[in-house]
């Protein structure tokens, strides 16, 4: 039988945790489930036990293979997945039924749908997850709708890899998971978007994610803060900033400093920081001038210019957007958020 549904989980070293994973996902009714193990040169038994599993349950299939990384084992697990819908899983997450089967419904019912993410719920085995992590899961979580995930795209990445399923055609014609100094998954998800594909999301927690200080978010150097900065500035230069024109910040914070300073070293200029607090305005950072944002509003060098809202909490984030929206901006035209 030819499954509907492959389940792509690339593993390496992971044998603390992968029979837990296994067995979440094992516990996922239908015939037509493919869950795909590829071992990426694991040493500490992890592909032992994938194996143990595949005897006990024949959905489970593994294939091994040298110490290549995640992105060469994605890639393998692309090429040998049989499925028509691609579902991802990580060895240290736990899957909660009917997640599968609720995606593969979605994608059933929604023909313009190409990817549906669950929500997500952070967990550590020894207490309550980081305050980052359990924040980044309350904001991925609240956009509901494809409209909110396109609006916040250059916030943060706004999926959890292993909450995703997606449909091999679109994946195979966005040419896969790329290789670089950046994630893997945020670069596909902003690619994907730019393409003009739709995505949605599952009310529903359809994965327990493990927080812990081996995470590839915290051990590989592609998921730094810097590099989700440059990769989320190469999306905005390629879909929505002018070459050769300069743009305006707004925010008055780190965020705002951090993103002045990499617009600047990419070579774009910035005409103007747009800030509201009194002590601020008419100043200089980096040489570029502090202008209230009414002010930058009346004058006509400005007023056209796009905008990056760059502000950190979303408290913060929601005052900037109004602000700039009182200047007649709308959103995804005149200006985005980042972070």
């Amino acid at each position: 039988m030819t499954p509907l549904l492959t389940v792509l989980m690339p593993v390496r070293d992971a044998a603390r945790t992968l029979g837990a994973a296994l067995d979440s996902l094992c516990a996922e009714p239908g015939d037509d489930i493919e869950i795909l193990v590829v071992d990426d040169g694991s040493r500490d038994g992890s592909l032992e036990i994938a194996r143990g599993h595949a005897g006990r349950d024949p959905r489970v299939r593994v294939v091994s293979g040298a110490r290549a990384g995640l992105v060469s084992a994605l890639t393998t697990g692309v090429a040998e997945a049989r499925g028509r819908l691609i579902a991802r899983h990580d060895a240290d997450d736990i899957s909660v039924p009917p997640r599968l089967r609720a995606s593969a419904q979605l994608l059933s019912t929604e023909p313009n749908v190409d990817l549906v993410a669950s929500r997500f719920a952070m967990f550590k085995d020894d207490g309550p997850a980081r305050l980052g992590m359990t924040r980044w899961a309350e904001w991925s979580n609240g956009l509901a709708t494809h409209e909110d995930v396109w609006r916040e795209r250059f916030v943060e990445s706004p999926f959890a890899h292993p909450s995703i399923t997606i449909r091999r055609n679109a994946l195979d014609a966005l040419g896969g998971y790329r290789e670089g100094d950046f994630p893997e998954d945020y670069d596909l998800w902003l690619r994907l978007l730019a393409s003009g594909r739709r995505v949605a999301r599952l009310p529903m927690v359809g994965v327990r994610v493990r927080d812990h200080e081996a995470r590839t978010i915290r051990s590989d150097s592609r998921y730094r803060p810097e590099a989700f900065r440059a990769l989320k500035l190469r999306h905005l230069q390629a879909e929505l900033l002018c070459p050769g024109e300069p743009v305006l910040v707004a925010g008055g914070g780190r965020v705002a400093k951090r993103w002045l300073a990499e617009l600047l070293a990419a070579g774009i200029g910035v005409a103007a920081l747009l800030d509201v607090h009194p002590r601020r305005i008419g100043r200089r950072v980096a040489g570029v001038p502090v202008r209230h944002p009414r002010e930058a509003g009346l004058d006509p060098a400005l007023a056209p210019l796009f905008a990056l809202g760059a502000v950190g909490r979303p408290g913060a984030r929601e005052s900037v957007r109004e602000t700039l929206r009182a200047l007649g901006r709308t959103e995804g035209v005149d200006f985005v958020l980042v972070a």
